[in-house]
């Protein structure tokens, strides 16, 4: 129930690199509400941190092992760290004109150089992807300026 909890574990995870989230997402997570909002806080602060330093074959092994996950909500957090969806707006408040704001995630106008092998690996774990982790993949391909990277959408 401590809020800070999430944080701490993500500084932890991040020294151990890449690899302790994939390994996050290849196990069943706790189903109650209070754990699965942790882990999913969690995922999310680590996996900003992974792509806030532009590293395209870490990130690239992430986005791999979303589709495979046991559990869709915490694929999805990790994946919406890397390309954030726009804030719902809110009743009552007023419209912001212009593109809407990016939080984090993958560098803006940063493409990675990705190889032909790992395109084609990406491609092909999309088709395992839920609807909702391939809306997310979409925001990702359009973050990385390949909007047709997963296919079309």
């Amino acid at each position: 129930r401590d809020p800070w909890m999430p944080h701490a574990a993500a500084i932890a995870g991040a020294k151990q690199g890449p690899e302790f989230v994939t390994g996050l997402l290849s196990r069943r997570m706790p189903s109650d509400s209070l754990s699965l909002a942790g882990l999913r806080s969690m995922a999310n602060l680590l996996v900003r941190h992974y792509a806030a330093t532009g590293k395209a074959n870490e990130v690239v092994a992430l986005v791999l092992a979303a589709p495979k996950s046991p559990t869709p909500a915490f694929a999805l957090a990790m994946v919406d760290a890397i390309a954030p969806a726009p804030p719902a707006p809110r009743p009552g408040q007023p419209q912001r004109s212009g593109p809407p704001r990016q939080m984090g995630g993958w560098p803006e106008n940063a493409p990675p150089a990705l190889t032909a092998e790992q395109k084609t690996a990406l491609r092909t774990a999309a088709n395992d992807a839920s609807a909702e982790l391939k809306e997310a993949l979409g925001r990702v391909a359009v973050r990385w300026g390949m909007p047709d990277l997963f296919g079309p959408q």
